[in-house]
């Protein structure tokens, strides 16, 4: 999928979600602390900063969904401990 194209996907996801809030964009804006024409153009392009669209999660009540999306790495104290995580069957035979 073509960057442009995933965005605005995005953002159509996003108008609906707004949609089913009953919030009008003028509304989401004002919460968001965005300007109207910055939230317009967002929903129109899918463009804008990550620290907006952040902002917007929030608003709508959907910033946790995002924080899922990558997680944090799990930190070993040793080797062993990293192949004890692995999946039975995919340790190297030796």
């Amino acid at each position: 999928m073509a960057t442009a194209s995933f965005l605005q996907d995005l953002a159509e996801r996003i108008r609906a979600e707004r949609k089913s809030q009953k919030l009008s964009q003028q509304e989401l804006a004002r919460k968001a602390g965005i300007s109207f024409r910055a939230y317009q153009n967002f929903e129109a392009t899918g463009n804008t900063s990550l620290k907006r669209f952040v902002t917007i999660l929030h608003v709508l009540g959907r910033e946790n969904e995002l924080s899922q999306l990558v997680t944090r790495p799990t930190e070993f104290r040793s080797l062993d401990e990293f192949e004890k995580s692995k999946p039975v069957g995919s340790r190297r035979p030796q």
